[in-house]
């Protein structure tokens, strides 16, 4: 019995990540792309829960290597970190939306009752965490390196092979007057 090959068509391409391919070729890998990423999805989408988010991003980058780009799309956690990362920069917000309402016994107003408020039951499901793009900071140039901007007292340039023996050696003599 002979396999059947099936074919997918690749998935479009939205226009803005057409652009984002384009710029990957020209600048190269040390180019950022999964905070420019986001940012224009969020800032068309409105709004995005982040598996659905990941999910996307990594149709993009399946996208991007059959034009032979090599974006790699990584884990769904370190998708997750990323965007705890942006929110910690304040470039992106989370929304709760509420699962119900309750009644005030004392000023029978409504309540809006969120999903922390209740505790996760076995197999019980809360609706996801909404993240949102906040406006005001669209343009901020933290979008394109997050991890320096947040950390800035970090050493991020490349180090040459020489550099890093010197620094290899320095942590071993640290580590081993530790173990004493």
């Amino acid at each position: 019995m002979e396999a059947i090959a099936i074919e997918y068509p690749p998935p479009t391409l939205r226009s803005w990540e057409g652009v984002l391919i384009d710029r990957y070729r020209r600048v190269g890998k040390m180019a950022p792309w999964k905070g420019l990423w986001i940012r224009e999805h969020l800032r068309e989408a409105g709004y995005d829960y982040p598996y659905s988010m990941f999910r996307q991003w990594r149709q993009f980058c399946e996208s991007a290597d059959a034009q032979g780009v090599g974006i790699k799309a990584g884990s769904y956690q370190s998708f997750r970190t990323y965007l705890h990362l942006l929110h910690r920069l304040g470039l992106v917000e989370r929304e709760l939306k509420p699962i119900g309402h309750l009644t005030c016994p004392y000023c029978e107003g409504e309540i809006p009752i969120y999903p922390q408020m209740i505790r996760r039951e076995k197999g019980g499901r809360i609706s996801p965490v909404h993240y949102n793009l906040v406006y005001a900071r669209r343009e901020n140039p933290a979008w394109l390196r997050p991890y320096q901007v947040l950390f800035p007292s970090t050493d991020w340039r490349r180090k040459t092979p020489m550099e890093k023996r010197i620094l290899r050696s320095k942590y071993r003599k640290i580590k081993a007057e530790l173990k004493v």
